[in-house]
């Protein structure tokens, strides 16, 4: 993991951070006492959050079972979920006390007269992306703080040869506060589905930085190379594309 501070922690709404988790929040429920997931009536709960990301959520679902807006609440005031469901097989109540960031949760479950101390994890979130040649896009500036530059409406961007399914790249925030300072701490991950390859980058090795617009960039540090990613073998335009790890990898979370 590598730590980065970022210029929007003063930002006022509970979840500032809603670009980086769009969609559906997916939480895995676990049993402070027990390994065994089998213990629990649930094992996931995922907040479906509003547009903009502030709370409370606009739906609760519990396993695949969405809740009706009526057997659940969210108190703003101090970030606790609570609901009740007998949809899943076993009737149960659940509260939830989630951290400031809602990275994370601790509650309980009641099942029946047996009361559960659970935990709640956010796992990390992977994103399946293309890899386009001849774009026309560059990059300026210095790292970690590189500015991406395309034009949308260029011939060289409309007509760039694009590869679909070619990354995986899978990443994890969490919040650290030291002396008074918010910092974020990530680990990220990049797989090439289509050669079977991987990569993580080492603890110290790597630098993130997210900007005021939610421009996210990984940028390797000075001696450090990415691993070999052999796609010359493959067919077609597939194997035009040499390697699909780079020593400085950035994306949006803007929304288009």
């Amino acid at each position: 993991m590598s730590r980065a501070e970022t210029g929007t922690a003063a930002r006022p709404p509970i979840f500032p951070f809603a670009p980086l988790f769009r969609g559906a929040r997916p939480f895995v429920l676990r049993d402070c006492e027990c390994a065994e997931l089998s213990t629990l009536p649930v094992r996931r709960m995922t907040m479906i959050p509003t547009r903009d990301g502030t709370m409370p959520p606009r739906q609760i679902a519990l396993d695949e079972a969405i809740l009706s807006s009526s057997s659940w609440m969210f108190d703003t005031a101090c970030n606790a979920l609570s609901w009740q469901s007998g949809q899943i097989g076993t009737r149960h109540e659940g509260r939830l006390q989630f951290a400031p960031d809602l990275h994370r949760a601790q509650g309980t479950l009641t099942i029946d007269d047996r009361v559960v101390t659970v935990i709640a994890d956010l796992p990390p979130f992977t994103y399946t992306c293309a890899v386009a040649r001849n774009t026309g896009a560059h990059a300026t500036g210095l790292a970690p703080a590189l500015q991406l530059n395309r034009d949308h409406a260029s011939a060289s961007w409309n007509g760039a040869d694009r590869l679909e399914n070619a990354l995986h790249f899978t990443y994890q925030v969490t919040q650290q506060t030291v002396v008074g300072q918010v910092f974020y701490d990530f680990s990220v991950a990049f797989a090439d589905p289509q050669t079977g390859a991987g990569w993580s980058p080492a603890d110290g090795t790597f630098g993130c930085l997210i900007d005021e617009n939610f421009d996210f960039t990984m940028t390797l540090e000075g001696g450090v190379s990415p691993p070999p990613d052999h796609r010359s073998g493959l067919a077609g335009e597939a194997g035009q594309v040499a390697t699909v790890f780079r020593s400085s990898f950035r994306c949006s979370f803007r929304r288009p």
